[in-house]
């Protein structure tokens, strides 16, 4: 499938045009040092801009720094970066002799590899707020959670402890007037609404 060059048009048309088109555009991969992602990614999006975009995935992570506790971004790929859009031979070649690339990942006919639709619809599916994974809302200890399956189901109760090794968590339940210690599975149970 050919994907024909954008002509100049507005910024917000042109803009409508890309999205458009790449949403069809298969996917490639191009190999960097790692460490220089979004250096490149920069410069990759002033150069080639009206017919390629380029993505690196990051995961939001809590870290410790000097004894605080610090947001940070890493890529979810050290050293590669997306590319959606049709890649001529000339981009190819224009990409390859950058600082820091060390290469287009490529077929053995020296093509450009597309990434697979299916591979990377789970990605997309992950990035759908942008180029952030954000880290998810897990159980933990003392959070009010409710039971949702079993002979306990709609009872509520507050997490003592996490087993995530064996997928259990010890939950305190108020039952039959007195607080109860009940080992359950993670699987049945869930964040309580009014949390």
């Amino acid at each position: 499938m050919v994907y024909p060059l954008l002509p100049l048009f507005k910024e917000e048309d042109r803009e409508s045009e890309f999205t458009a088109l790449t949403e069809k555009a298969p996917w490639y991969s191009i190999f960097v040092q790692t460490g220089y992602e979004d250096k490149i990614r920069a410069f990759y999006l002033q150069k080639f801009c009206p017919h390629l975009e380029f993505i690196v995935p990051k995961r939001q992570l809590r870290e410790r720094q000097e004894g605080l506790w610090k947001e940070i971004l890493k890529p979810i790929f050290p050293g590669y970066i997306l590319v959606r859009g049709c890649m001529n031979y000339n981009d190819c070649y224009a990409i390859r002799r950058m600082n820091h690339v060390l290469r287009v990942l490529c077929d053995f006919t020296g093509e450009p590899s597309r990434i697979h639709p299916s591979e990377i619809a789970v990605l997309l599916k992950l990035l759908q707020n942008g180029e952030i994974i954000r880290p998810s809302k897990a159980i933990d200890m003392g959070d009010r959670i409710e039971i949702i399956e079993g002979p306990l189901k709609t009872l509520h109760g507050i997490v003592q402890s996490v087993n995530r090794r064996k997928s259990r968590a010890r939950i305190v339940l108020n039952f039959l007037q007195k607080e109860r210690k009940v080992d359950v599975s993670l699987q049945i149970i869930r964040l309580a609404e009014n949390t």
